[in-house]
């Protein structure tokens, strides 16, 4: 009995060097997108193959984010941050001052002090509470009562951050400051501090951008694979159990494997694009591909008899 398919998967099978590999590649992702039926002979490749095609594609395009955080996201944050710092130093109040005692902060005349989010930020986008920091010059025994909707809260001896689920983290100063020796913040200690900023910000700036690139491109690729393991685990039992289909989880992953592919493409797209696939669309892209198969990609790969010499 011999298998008919295609030239792509019967060539697939031999070997070739790494122009050819690359061309391989490329065919695979060609194949991809230009039929859902072709995904049936894509599951006839080696697994060693998809395993190279998959990694592949995927390591580009986790460079591709990487490079776009590090290159795009870092200089704005950079910039707002900046401008933020320049706001805060013009509006600093001359008689505004923060004492450290080792012990405790002590304030001038201010017995409250509350900080507002940047202008423009939105904190419900990053499901934050309504209000940013807050300063009170008396001590705090239950901070979801009394500032339930702030993100951050300060007291004398106390710093006290809202985390998920409106559970508070308490950390008292002496920990957060103990090699810290006593000393004053004046408005003449902030100015010096903006400038101190603008000196180094450049400099920061390259750190941070390689760093993020780095950072984002790891935890990419990280992330698709867990993402992948989890809706190869949800593909196999709906096709195992509700659509009928004889298969194993090897071959369910090869699949999955092989929809991840255009959909991290778009995805990056989309980040290109518009910054951030805020909405899904990667995701979208992933389902609308399983379902396509299902109803119309399960074809019957037919078999014929070969003559014998």
């Amino acid at each position: 009995m011999s298998l008919i398919v295609s030239n792509f998967a019967m060539t697939s099978q031999t070997r070739y060097n790494p122009s050819m590999k690359l061309s391989l590649l490329y065919e695979i992702l060609a194949h991809s997108v230009t039929s859902i039926k072709r995904y049936n002979h894509l599951l006839l490749l080696k697994n060693k193959t998809i395993v190279l095609y998959f990694f592949f594609w995927m390591g580009l395009m986790s460079i591709a984010q990487g490079i776009h955080a590090g290159v795009f996201f870092v200089p704005k944050f950079f910039s707002e941050l900046t401008g933020q710092i320049d706001t805060l130093v013009a509006n600093y109040p001359d008689d505004l001052f923060f004492k450290w005692d080792g012990n405790s902060i002590i304030t001038s005349s201010y017995e409250t002090l509350e900080v507002p989010y940047p202008d423009g930020f939105d904190p419900t986008e990053y499901y934050l509470p309504a209000h940013f920091f807050y300063f009170t010059s008396s001590e705090v025994e239950n901070p979801q009562e009394e500032f339930g909707t702030y993100f951050m809260v300060a007291t004398p001896t106390q710093f006290h951050m809202q985390e998920e689920n409106t559970t508070w983290s308490t950390t008292p100063y002496s920990e957060m400051l103990t090699d810290m020796p006593s000393t004053t913040l004046t408005v003449e200690g902030v100015r010096a501090l903006g400038e101190l900023w603008h000196e180094t910000a450049g400099s920061l700036q390259k750190y941070a951008q390689v760093a993020v690139g780095m950072l984002v491109s790891a935890g990419t690729l990280f992330n698709t694979i867990v993402v992948l393991l989890i809706r190869t685990i949800l593909i196999f039992m709906v096709v195992k159990f509700l659509v009928r289909i004889k298969t194993t989880y090897k071959k369910t992953l090869k699949l999955a494997a092989l929809f991840t592919v255009p959909a991290t493409i778009v995805q990056t797209l989309v980040i290109y694009l518009y910054g951030s696939d805020f909405y899904g669309v990667s995701g979208l892209t992933f389902w609308i591909l399983f379902v396509l198969y299902i109803w119309f990609g399960k074809v019957t790969i037919k078999h014929i008899k070969t003559k014998r010499n």
